[in-house]
């Protein structure tokens, strides 16, 4: 609802604020550039996977701080988000049988339909960093 009305920046604002106080885990915003409105699509995505990467933090990474940046460029949104978690080796985790783990391979594919790219870094007892970045079509 707050995506639709107040766009993306005031919808993760007010996420991040929930989930603050239900997960006890400190969370920093930082945004660069005008907020204004995006297309759908890319409001949605971005919305998406911010709350994504969060989730997998509450349920994997007993992070107790989390970094997120925003910037907005005239050609991209770019988003850097590190915790510093337990982190975990991007060459053995997969998809469980109980249905669990794709969390990554949903960030993934939503990025890539979108035309956008993916970073995933991360090791054992090294915390997670992730960043992804989503092309602008409309460069007002």
């Amino acid at each position: 609802m707050v995506l639709d009305d107040l766009g993306l920046v005031p919808a993760v604002k007010r996420y991040l604020e929930d989930y603050r106080a239900q997960n006890d885990i400190c969370v920093e915003f930082i945004f660069l550039g005008k907020e204004r409105r995006f297309d759908t699509s890319l409001e949605v995505a971005s919305f998406r996977i911010i709350q994504e990467v969060l989730t997998n933090i509450k349920k994997h990474a007993k992070a107790r701080h989390v970094i997120i940046k925003m910037e907005l460029i005239p050609s991209r949104i770019n988003v850097y988000i590190k915790d510093n978690g337990c982190g975990f080796n991007l060459e053995t985790t997969k998809p469980r049988s109980d249905g669990s783990g794709y969390g990554l391979m949903g960030i993934k594919e939503r990025v890539q339909l979108l035309k956008g790219g993916l970073a995933v870094y991360s090791a054992p007892g090294k915390g997670t960093e992730i960043s992804f970045w989503l092309p602008l079509d409309d460069q007002s």
